[in-house]
């Protein structure tokens, strides 16, 4: 084969694979900038000219309104970046594969299994067609070792399951991506990492555009919001799309 092709190929198969990853991947901290909810809606209030939540001074804008506006933001953020984290941990019981995760998560990101000796073994993704039928589970009871992991209706899954847990416990952490409270109080602070502080205003701004009917501003600041998580504009088409389907 020509290696010029074969090359090509294999750069095709990657970018294909890509295109089928989630399109999101945060590899920041979880600092935030301590904002609350009214400093968002006092900048987004600055951006659409208005100043007041006074029915009398801004009859188009409502502090209610754009409290709902702050909570939907901060959940279209949290699902495109996968930015809110948390950890889990349960302790393995003998024969024993599903665990019930009490966050209220959007996506497990990977699961750690700490052994009786401290020992930390990540595992690897699997799915639940393949329980019962790795190659650990025809090895003696004794043997065998949680190897796999998997996810479904707020469960982790991990097998092979130990046959009997003797002495120290043995553990496993879930990394999960998750959803923020919603938040009712303007004194509660922002729990986004403080880098998508700017793109919370932007997607409250551009939803005042909205219903004010400034079509062309707010496109102009959702491009800027989603420039702001990194994204390009077939996810933002994507993001539009959802929102029509929800209102």
């Amino acid at each position: 084969m020509n290696k010029k092709l074969l090359i090509k190929g294999l750069i095709a198969c990657f970018l294909i694979a890509c295109w089928f990853l989630p399109f999101y991947i945060f590899a920041g901290n979880q600092t935030t900038s301590g904002l609350t909810l009214d400093d968002i809606i006092t900048a987004a209030r600055y951006k659409l000219g208005a100043v007041s939540a006074s029915a009398v001074e801004d009859p188009l804008y409502s502090d209610t309104e754009l409290i709902r506006w702050v909570n939907d933001g901060l959940i279209d953020i949290t699902k495109k970046t996968g930015c809110y984290q948390t950890t889990e941990a349960e302790n393995l019981i003998a024969n024993t594969i599903e665990y019930a995760l009490a966050a209220y998560y959007y996506d497990v990101v990977g699961v750690i299994l700490t052994k009786s000796d401290g020992k930390k073994v990540g595992l690897k993704k699997g799915n639940i067609w393949s329980v019962g039928q790795t190659q650990s589970d025809f090895k003696p009871a004794a043997q065998r070792q949680p190897e796999f992991w998997y996810e479904f209706d707020g469960k982790i899954g991990v097998y092979p399951p130990l046959a009997t847990i003797s002495g120290t416990t043995e553990t496993i952490t879930a990394y999960l991506s998750i959803i923020p409270s919603r938040l009712t109080s303007t004194s509660s602070a922002i729990p986004t990492p403080a880098q998508f502080d700017k793109a919370l205003i932007l997607y409250v701004t551009a939803q005042g555009h909205k219903k004010a009917g400034n079509v062309n501003a707010y496109k102009a600041a959702m491009e800027e919001y989603m420039m702001e998580l990194g994204l390009d504009k077939t996810t933002e088409s994507q993001s539009e799309k959802e929102q029509e389907v929800t209102e």
